[in-house]
């Protein structure tokens, strides 16, 4: 899965990364990020988390989570 283009895809930036493996690069769905969203002012952070396609039988992506007007907020989600 590629972090960069799930990034490009909504004008969002890498603020948070956790369970970080080959790069940009997930195989496990237990990877979270926090991306903050360039182009939205409301509620601009979101928690992702990355889903493994052996799970359910598709290529790997995110799955967005929660949305918080503020990292602090975003920092205390509990997929982190």
């Amino acid at each position: 899965m590629n972090l960069d283009k799930a990034l490009q895809q909504v004008n969002g930036e890498l603020l948070v990364l956790t369970n970080e493996k080959e790069g940009t690069q997930f195989t496990y769905p237990s990877a979270t990020a926090i991306v903050k969203r360039l182009n939205n002012k409301l509620h601009p952070f979101v928690v992702w988390r990355a889903i493994d396609p052996s799970r359910s039988g598709n290529d790997p992506f995110f799955e967005s989570g929660n949305y918080y007007e503020t990292l602090a907020e975003a920092l205390t989600d509990s997929r982190i």
